[in-house]
């Protein structure tokens, strides 16, 4: 019986692997990781407003991955 329930994680293994990739690395410190949940946070509202007003999703582009400063 379908609940309505994704049956499998896809969706957050896709969103792990993607934050994986932002933070690039395994173990980051908590104002990092704020920062992280910013720009996050910042790139899905934009997707939001792009749904909203209709646009087609864009193409995904290959993140180039910049050292930090810490």
């Amino acid at each position: 019986m379908d609940h309505g329930i994704p049956r499998t994680q896809n969706i957050a293994e896709a969103w792990h692997r993607s934050w994986s990739t932002l933070v690039g690395k395994p173990h980051v410190g908590v104002y990092t990781m704020i920062e992280d949940l910013q720009t996050e946070q910042q790139r899905v509202d934009l997707e939001i407003e792009s749904i909203n007003r209709g646009e087609p999703k864009p193409k995904q582009k290959k993140q180039i991955i910049t050292e930090r400063k810490e």
